[in-house]
């Protein structure tokens, strides 16, 4: 519910989608989305704020957290993200 609310976005919009290919704001700071895409090629834990954009195109400032998830056999699995809307 919160994801719908901050983006504008219903989950069945972003089903499947690269998140950063729907709220990526064009002012983005590229040094941070290079930080971002780095940690999840090393599958590492990576902490960064940067500017997003909802569904109408209105900025906002977003704490994002993304940990890598590991099984019991301690491969990747996948990956897990908690955005806080700091603007």
């Amino acid at each position: 519910d919160g994801f719908v609310r901050m983006t504008g976005y219903d989950l069945a919009d972003v089903h499947g989608r690269d998140p950063g290919e729907l709220l990526t704001a064009s002012s983005h700071d590229q040094v941070t989305v290079r930080q971002v895409t780095d940690a999840i090629a090393r599958h590492t834990d990576v902490e960064v704020e940067l500017q997003m954009q909802n569904r109408d195109g209105r900025p906002f400032w977003v704490r994002l957290e993304i940990r890598v998830l590991h099984g019991v056999d301690q491969q990747v699995r996948g990956f897990i993200a908690l955005g806080t809307d700091i603007t």
